[in-house]
């Protein structure tokens, strides 16, 4: 599926101007298109799309949008393909400045959208779907049960504060409430069950660390390193996320204390055992 886009960039200083732009404007609105305004400094990529004024471009068809589209990759332009809107202007801080772009929607286009159906919770997207509801996010944790409206799906040709209004409106089947009862309760479960694990490691290893902290200080202690290099205790703190042990941490060790307590810490083992390092 291919589209053409159409670049423009109009300066409103003139009568001329004005007039041009306010057609085109009317023509756009006309053929049911919807303005995507954005702050942008990115000018390349405006450089790129003024390159592509009135060539044709290859979309990719792989996630759709109501409102813009992903092409290929484009030779000379894009490795990866760009992001197009179907109607485009940057705002820019010359506000007589109208730089933008919009492309054509073929009818092809248009069926497409209407034939894709959105979830207005997950976005999950369906072509042609038997069904009304999405059911893919129906234990999603955060969903809540005065939102399962949300699940509706509606087509992707209407466009977000419209379908916001229509989802509203609809009344839930209580087969769907049953399910998200049954599904959330699961969810609750499984999601309680983990998190009990995970406090539990969570605790062991503190408590692994906590054993570590004590060998080390009972060590500098009981060996007299730190009374016979003058180290204050406060000023060695164990990292258990990174298993170092830093000297000086509050107040750096001038060189010679440095070295002094290296060898003292060598004569114990203690560098074998122990990562080592200084502020």
């Amino acid at each position: 599926m291919k589209t053409v886009i159409h670049y423009y960039d109009f300066w409103l200083d003139s009568e001329e101007a004005r007039t041009q732009y306010q057609k085109l404007t009317d023509e756009l609105k006309a053929k049911g298109l919807v303005l995507f305004e954005c702050v942008s400094k990115d000018y390349e990529y405006m450089q790129k799309i003024k390159a592509l004024d009135g060539k044709e471009v290859e979309l990719d068809l792989s996630f759709l949008f109501d409102n813009q589209w992903n092409t290929t990759p484009v030779e000379g332009i894009s490795s990866i393909g760009l992001r197009i809107h179907d109607w485009y202007e940057r705002i820019v801080p010359n506000h007589k400045r109208k730089d933008g772009y919009w492309i054509e929607i073929s009818d092809e286009m248009k069926a497409l959208r209407a034939d894709t159906f959105r979830c207005g919770y997950c976005a999950a997207k369906y072509h042609r779907p038997k069904f009304e509801w999405c059911d893919s996010c129906i234990s999603d944790r955060y969903l809540k049960q005065d939102n399962l409206s949300s699940l509706y799906l509606l087509p992707l040709s209407i466009r977000d504060r419209e379908a916001r209004e229509i989802r509203r409106k609809q009344t839930v089947p209580k087969t769907l409430v049953d399910a998200y009862i049954s599904a959330n309760t699961e969810m609750l479960r499984k999601y309680s069950e983990d998190r009990h694990h995970s406090r539990l490691a969570d605790i062991q290893a503190k408590m692994r660390a906590i054993d570590v902290e004590y060998e080390i200080y009972k060590t500098l202690i009981e060996s007299k390193v730190l009374t016979e290099t003058q180290i204050d205790i406060d000023n060695i703190i164990y990292y258990s996320h990174s298993q170092q042990v830093c000297f000086g941490w509050r107040d750096k060790l001038s060189d010679e204390k440095r070295k002094a307590l290296l060898v003292r810490l060598d004569e114990i083992g203690f560098t074998t055992k122990y990562v080592v390092t200084f502020k």
